[in-house]
């Protein structure tokens, strides 16, 4: 009946265009001639004109279909794609499934910006039409548009090969796989699309950000600016040319660009941020932290805008507002290294030694770099303890760019040390043996950079006591993940200088990798002695806790933890996790919710939320955060789906349990969720098929108790479908007798389970 598949089919006209002008004179409200004269406007694209006809004879002629997708047609390329959907809807229920309708319908909807419901729609014309490739683009575009580029990208590629270089649908190729990382097989896309159509500026500006993202900002620049020539309004390009400048460090040029932006978009809140950072590289803080306060009022949330404010009020010599907005932005984000360094110069500069010691320690285990252990350095050497502070200078000298840029950074903060009594001649004693100490591992450091491991090596047979040389190689080994031979150089380096705080924390993070749990515990109670009160060392102590199942003493230091550093989502899950296996399900839910409002994407946590609510009988909650957690990529998916089926099977939903209950025994035949297999099978009367589930599982167990208690765990739930209790223990009986019979059997249960 209608059209399949071309926006633009020509119609054949029984009278011609002047026929039917006069015909229209004589009777403006002909039926025949309003349908005629809107269907030759239809087919010479004056849609406006075909709506004037066909719209006054909409509701005299309900039925006839082909007459109303035109008038529907015409809505849609005027965009007005409400009063489209809603005559395409109408033919929908009156001819259902006619794929050119079905098309029309997922473009409106995509139109109204309702992307879930087009693909819908787009997947029901593609279930009979898995070739279209108009079809498919448009599906790949809807998936692209709620950010799913996975399934975007597998539409776009797939409507690529049954209509090869398009170019609309090879940029969004290009675009798919620059959103998924992919920047490679992004920049041969867009070039392609460039070959094809060099005037698409939408393209140009991509390619130029897929150089940038690869930071390749000449080649970026190029791209932008042709982009600029070709669309000069589009402010998202314009500021991306000012980024490429400041990225060349031409800060003048990059601030003139970004201002263009503003002028075109003042609610570009990246856009300002920028501008307000490049200000604050010519050295002109005023200016600096206007912008960043206009920043602000867009987007209050953005931490690092706000630490920039605090960062402009620090050079302006404002520390009490720079500690106000570094501490605000420390609230929007916890783990930002370079705030946390600041917070704690901060608190040094304002004569709060403890809180700056705290700060500057967390910047240096969240990031260590020369400039942390730099400021930290300071922080020892103010509160009196010289040999912390001197070790500390050699290894911020070790990390810094180069002795140049060491020295500048220190002796610039000297202004900062004297009002602590540090005498200028006591302090460049201290940076000239960092230096001497530089100078003297110039080749070690050199080695390290390059992950030269044979160097490193042969330093060390030269020198079997050089500690600079044995501790990299052993943080070589380390980053390969092998540990025990990253132990044996660690070890190494203790002998030689048993106080080196990173030592004992790298060997008590080994022997934690290792699984050595006892070990590493003596060794983070031995940091945790010369480094107290540090988040990363209490939360290690309270992680092998709690993996040689202590879980009280666990608690004791997840909690410190948590009143150091509140908005530690880790340490907030693991401090739930202690009170689930203590069984106080109602708390591991307060800090399960706590950690998950700051990671909500983390499936762990979901999944443990999920299961202390099944264990309190809220099977709703229970079901919503298990489905949540597989929506996030649990790293659990075959516990997780199992506990989906589980609450399925509670809310009394068989069909949907015996769905996820095998998907997860397809991925991991697990003895318990056999279990769980019978009881839905149980449920469903399908007795036969739950005695081989049980029976699957029984023969796994390591004894008649172990199996018997998890038997019972769902006891109540099954009960509930009107299983008589006397039919749960006969089965429980039939099951005992059948496991003391084969239980001793190896070979019995191999087989029995392999037949399976």
């Amino acid at each position: 009946m209608f059209e399949d598949d071309n926006f633009d089919e020509e119609f054949n006209d029984e009278l011609n265009i002047e026929q039917l002008l006069e015909a229209y004179k004589n009777n403006p409200y002909e039926l025949k001639t309003l349908i005629a004269l809107g269907i030759y406007y239809n087919n010479h694209g004056e849609f406006e004109k075909t709506i004037q006809c066909l719209g006054k004879v909409k509701d005299k002629v309900p039925e006839d279909f082909a007459f109303l997708d035109k008038l529907a047609f015409a809505y849609r390329e005027l965009q007005d794609y409400a009063n489209a959907l809603q005559i395409y809807q109408q033919i929908d229920q009156k001819v259902p499934n006619d794929n050119w309708i079905l098309k029309n319908i997922a473009w409106c909807l995509a139109g109204l910006g309702r992307y879930e419901e087009a693909i819908e729609y787009h997947l029901r014309v593609h279930r009979t039409e898995p070739y279209d490739a108009w079809n498919l683009r448009n599906l790949g575009w809807c998936y692209l548009k709620i950010r799913d580029y996975e399934n975007a990208l597998q539409y776009h590629l797939e409507s690529d090969k049954y209509e090869p270089n398009n170019p609309w649908n090879l940029g969004k190729i290009g675009y798919c796989y620059g959103q998924l990382g992919d920047f490679e097989n992004a920049l041969s896309y867009h070039l392609k699309v460039a070959e094809l159509d060099p005037t698409d500026a939408w393209n140009l500006s991509n390619v130029g950000w897929i150089y940038s993202s690869m930071r390749n900002f000449e080649e970026a620049l190029k791209y932008h600016l042709k982009a600029y020539e070709l669309e000069p309004n589009d402010a998202w390009n314009i500021s991306q040319i000012g980024w490429c400048y400041s990225s060349l460090g031409k800060y003048q040029e990059a601030i003139a660009w970004h201002e263009k932006c503003y002028e075109l978009n003042p609610y570009d809140s990246w856009n300002t941020g920028n501008l307000a950072w490049c200000y604050g590289r010519t050295g002109n803080y005023q200016k600096s932290l206007e912008w960043h306060l206009k920043t602000e009022q867009v987007n209050p949330k953005d931490s690092w805008n706000v630490g920039n404010i605090g960062f402009a009020y620090q050079k302006l010599g404002d520390y009490t507002k720079a500690l106000e907005y570094h501490s605000k932005a420390h609230q929007l984000n916890p783990s930002d290294s370079w705030n946390i360094r600041q917070l704690g110069w901060v608190n040094f500069i304002l004569g709060d030694l403890n809180k700056a010691t705290f700060y500057l320690e967390q910047a240096e285990d969240l990031n260590s770099s020369g400039i942390n252990l730099l400021y930290l350095a300071h922080a020892y050497l103010a509160q009196g303890d010289k040999k912390k502070a001197e070790q500390t200078y050699l290894e911020s000298v070790i990390l810094a760019p180069d002795i140049d840029t060491f020295l500048k950074d220190a002796n610039e903060d000297y202004i900062f040390l004297q009002k602590y009594g540090i005498s200028q001649k006591d302090f460049q004693k201290i940076l000239e043996q960092a230096v001497e100490y530089r100078k003297e591992n110039d080749k070690i450091i050199r080695a390290a950079e390059n992950n030269d491991i044979d160097q490193l090596l042969q330093i060390y047979t030269q020198n079997p006591n050089n500690f600079a040389a044995i501790y990299e190689i052993a943080d070589f080994y380390a980053r390969e993940e092998n540990y025990e031979k990253a132990l044996e150089f660690y070890l190494q380096a203790e002998k030689i200088n048993p106080e080196h705080i990173n030592t004992l924390i790298e060997i008590a993070f080994c022997y934690r990798e290792m699984g050595a749990f006892e070990n590493s515990l003596t060794y983070y109670q031995k940091a945790d002695k010369m480094k107290p009160n540090n988040a990363w060392i209490l939360k290690n102590i309270g992680w092998c806790y709690s993996s040689m199942e202590n879980y009280q003493e666990a608690l004791l230091y997840h909690e410190r933890v948590v009143e150091l550093t509140p908005q530690d989502s880790w340490n907030l899950s693991n401090t739930g996790w202690c009170y689930l296996k203590l069984k106080d399900y109602s708390k591991a839910i307060e800090y399960f919710l706590m950690a998950e409002k700051i990671n909500p994407t983390d499936g762990w946590t979901l999944g443990k939320i999920g299961w202390c609510y099944y264990k309190l009988h809220n099977y709703q909650k229970s079901l919503e955060y298990h489905l949540k957690a597989q929506e996030n990529n649990t790293s659990e998916p075959a516990w997780n789906l199992g506990r989906i089926a589980q609450s399925y099977l509670a809310l009394k939903n068989l069909d949907q349990a015996q769905t996820y209950i095998m998907d997860s025994l397809q991925l991991d035949d697990e003895a318990y969720f056999r279990i769980i297999a019978g009881h839905i099978w149980l449920c469903s009367q399908k007795i036969d098929e739950a005695f081989n589930h049980y029976k699957m599982a029984v023969v796994r167990y390591g004894s008649w108790n172990d199996f018997s208690n998890d038997f019972d765990i769902d006891k109540q739930a099954v009960l509930s479908y009107g299983i008589p209790e006397s039919s749960w223990e006969n089965i429980k009986k039939q099951l005992k007798e059948f496991y003391e019979k084969n239980s001793g059997d190896t070979n019995f249960q191999n087989n029995y389970y392999s037949d399976r």
